[in-house]
């Protein structure tokens, strides 16, 4: 019967089969091109991630630099301040001392 054209037993099954997988399985491509899309877009978030990190990582240094310069200028206006509070001490001590002698 094969050889007269009619189909072979099982191929209509198989066909409706097919036919209603179709739809299915496009919805399956379509997720994936979703999820494709998706992890290309994690990619990118991951890239700007380790860049902003190296700019990070290479400011950090010179905020250590800059927070040792801040830390030395305090000191040395504590210090000044300290000068003058006993350059003031010492003035007023003379000062006493000149006024009470004859």
């Amino acid at each position: 019967m094969a050889a007269q054209g009619l189909a072979e037993p099982g191929q209509g099954t198989a066909a409706r089969g097919l036919a209603t997988a179709e739809p299915a399985v496009l919805e399956l491509g379509t997720v994936a091109q979703g999820r494709g899309r998706v992890v290309r877009e994690l990619e990118k978030a991951v890239l700007a991630a380790r860049e902003q990190k190296k700019s990070l990582d290479m400011a950090e240094p010179v905020a250590q630099e800059q927070g040792r310069v801040v830390r030395e200028q305090v000191m040395a206006v504590q210090e000044q301040g300290t000068a003058e509070l006993v350059a003031q001490g010492l003035a007023r001590a003379a000062q006493g001392r000149g006024t009470a002698e004859p």
